[in-house]
């Protein structure tokens, strides 16, 4: 079995790790700044006037339309409301 010398461990551990650190420091300082709370709010609650106006219901009708082309995978229809199929 080959040894890996003992700096390429290092560096292969730096690299695996430092990115999840940096996130998590990211996250962290995001999470607390002034109106971070609002601007979470902001992606998970939906505005559902714009959810109901025509143009969402066009794209979404034209994604199943396209979808019904597709023979090679799955339909996509089943799987826009979350069922078992």
């Amino acid at each position: 079995m080959l040894e890996v010398p003992w700096l390429f461990m290092q560096v292969a551990y730096f690299t695996a790790t430092f990115p999840y650190v940096m996130l998590t420091v990211l996250v962290v300082r995001g999470a607390t700044l002034e109106g971070s709370i609002d601007g979470i709010l902001y992606f998970i609650v939906p505005d559902w006037q714009k959810l109901l106006s025509a143009d969402v219901s066009v794209v979404l009708y034209a994604v199943i339309s396209v979808d019904s082309l597709n023979t090679d995978t799955p339909t996509l229809y089943p799987h826009l409301f979350m069922s078992n199929a």
